[in-house]
């Protein structure tokens, strides 16, 4: 039996929505407002596509400028960091829940590994798939699987709790494990979970080890 984990807005949160920092940042560096939209639109097309170091392939496709692109992804990567905190309910579910543990995180792959780092968060489990080392990416099953085989857990027996809906629930679903949708935001899901939860800790009565 495992149990994997989402990174973003599962177990680490921003201070300020990550759009606001990242149109400070453009403003910072001469680069023109970017929407919510477009920025996930060229992040979900590229991440799909393949292995992914860094964001400066999607802010070069926004902004079809190279040094620009790499200036912004550079500051933001910074600012991120800064603003960026681990929720208290995750480091106590994480120091003292039993049972195998792994990360199953969407993202580049310097990104990543820096937020991992900067907040030690790497012993807490047993592997760290990140999709932009293995060049794929959530929902597609294959990622949970990925997880799942380096910790010798069958999906009927493992657990995904992330955030997004279409990402963690229907990609949990669509690879066999049992989904929790944690829902920080309050707001009602559209995509129905195995089980829905507030807070991390109500896992100790969900998770059987």
């Amino acid at each position: 039996m495992a149990v994997l984990f989402d990174l973003d807005g599962t177990i680490l949160g921003t201070s300020e929505k990550k759009i606001t920092i990242l149109n400070r940042c453009a403003k910072d560096v001469g680069a023109p407002a970017i929407t919510r939209e477009q920025y996930y639109r060229v992040f979900d097309r590229l991440i799909q596509r393949g292995k992914l170091d860094t964001r400066r392939p999607i802010f070069e496709a926004l902004l079809k400028d190279k040094e620009l692109a790499e200036r912004l992804a550079k500051h933001y990567q910074q600012r991120s960091l800064e603003k960026t905190f681990v929720y208290p309910d995750a480091r106590d579910v994480l120091q003292t829940l039993p049972g195998t543990k792994g990360l199953v995180t969407n993202g580049p792959r310097l990104s990543q590994r820096m937020k991992i780092e900067r907040f030690g968060l790497s012993p807490y489990f047993d592997v760290i798939v990140i999709s932009g080392e293995v060049g794929v990416a959530k929902p597609n099953p294959q990622i949970f699987h990925l997880a799942l085989r380096a910790l010798n857990s069958s999906p009927a027996e493992s657990y995904y709790v992330g955030d997004v809906e279409q990402l963690d629930i229907i990609g949990a679903k669509n690879a066999g494990l049992t989904s929790i949708l944690i829902r920080r935001d309050g707001a009602p899901p559209t995509v129905k979970p195995d089980y829905e939860i507030h807070d991390l800790r109500e896992m100790y009565t969900l998770v059987q080890t």
